[in-house]
């Protein structure tokens, strides 16, 4: 749904290296474009039996609070609510996972209320709002680097967990920045290449640790997500 709340999700904030959170000013959406009804058109995923992890897409589809959600700073994995850590890693078992889009003005002082989300990259999450049309508004409204970021939420069943024992057994979210979907996209691939080979199982590949990580990109400095088999 379209964010109107007076601070931006804290999954939007998390390990972005291209944008600092928009923060909330005496903007208002006044402004806004006039929406149009949304197409039906939808991103095509081709169906794949040989790959371990596919299946499992879309299996169990979230919302932002859908779930005990985590999120990543500092070198750790906090709960969202009460920014809790449970550590630098945890183990889970893949359940779901799903694209996730964010139109984003890439302005640190714009407010809240002209952040779209998406789950498909075509249609904003408003219901009457396309993508295209919200970067068009962005860019001509005074936020000429306004993005499309891609993103990826993992939804896993904890097996282990350093330092909170009562979310083993309970489902959780991750939802990964546009840094941390990269080191998802690699695992995917990773995943592909050893089952085809015959060096792991479809269930093998599917109890994951997720480990944050410190990286940096020039001056700044951020935490991501990189995943591995778990052993």
């Amino acid at each position: 749904a379209t964010q109107t709340s007076s601070s931006t999700p804290a999954f939007e904030q998390d390990e972005d290296t291209t944008q600092t959170a928009p923060q909330a000013s005496t903007s208002t959406s006044a402004n806004l474009p006039a929406t149009t009804a949304p197409t039906n058109t939808a991103i095509a995923v081709k169906p794949s039996t040989d790959h371990p992890l596919l299946e499992l897409k879309n299996a169990l589809t979230v919302e932002f609070n859908t779930l005990s959600a985590l999120i990543l700073s500092n070198g750790n994995l906090l709960m969202r609510e009460g920014k809790k850590s449970v550590g630098d890693s945890i183990q889970i078992e893949l359940m779901s996972y799903q694209d996730s889009f964010v139109v984003a003005p890439n302005d640190d002082k714009a407010p809240v209320d002209v952040v779209r989300f998406s789950d498909d990259g075509i249609n904003c999450k408003d219901g009457v709002t396309s993508v295209k049309e919200h970067l068009q508004w962005l860019h001509t409204n005074g936020y000429p680097k306004a993005s499309l970021k891609s993103r990826v939420i993992i939804v896993g069943a904890v097996e282990k967990c350093q330092k909170n024992s009562e979310l083993i057994g309970t489902l959780v979210q991750i939802d990964l920045s546009p840094a941390s979907r990269s080191q998802w996209l690699r695992y995917e691939a990773n995943a592909l290449y050893k089952f085809q080979k015959g060096l792991a199982t479809k269930e093998g590949l599917r109890h994951i640790k997720v480990q944050a990580e410190i990286a940096t990109a020039g001056s700044n400095t951020y935490t991501l997500a990189s995943f591995s088999m778990a052993v």
